[in-house]
């Protein structure tokens, strides 16, 4: 059964104002944190009881990416089973791939809980983090004398918008 991309979402912040700020020191290509994620787990309905461990992996922010993928080395880590099949769309065409309900643990120790992601082979890092995780905050990259500074905020914070004066 495939279930729509937000469906399941559901965030529980441990802190008022989560955030992470990370300044790289130079200019880097690519937005990388580390991340935790276990297998699901409704901590709403369940509480913290008998939460499954957290694992921690390296993970890249990517605003190009609709869904959130691990790769096959977490869905082994985690013994996770798969609970269907979407087309994963990219480069090199469309594949049908896995998909799997986690919990993420995010470095500014939000928790997204019952996030649907799908498996794919993940040259660079573990986990690939969409939209349907960074659009649940504000993400901003700036680069103050030219190296690059990143900062994630769970709730919203406010519009960042350069053109209003």
């Amino acid at each position: 059964m495939e279930h729509t991309l937000f469906e399941h979402i559901l965030v529980f912040v441990t802190d008022m104002a989560a955030v992470v700020t990370i300044d790289y020191g130079k200019r880097v290509y690519s937005i990388e944190t580390m991340c935790k994620v276990s297998a699901y787990h409704d901590v709403v309905r369940l509480g913290n009881d008998n939460h499954p461990k957290f694992f921690e992996y390296n993970a890249i922010w990517d605003t190009g990416a609709v869904r959130t993928v691990i790769s096959p080395k977490v869905v082994a880590d985690l013994g996770l089973q798969p609970r269907g099949k979407v087309a994963m769309y990219h480069a090199n065409g469309v594949s049908y791939v896995n998909t799997y309900f986690v919990n993420l643990l995010l470095p500014n120790k939000m928790e997204v809980q019952i996030l649907q992601v799908m498996d794919g082979n993940l040259p660079d890092a573990d986990i690939l983090l969409g939209m349907d995780v960074i659009g649940l905050g504000d993400f901003a990259i700036t680069a103050p004398q030219g190296k690059t500074l990143f900062s994630f905020s769970q709730p919203s914070q406010y519009a960042i918008d350069f053109k209003k004066e």
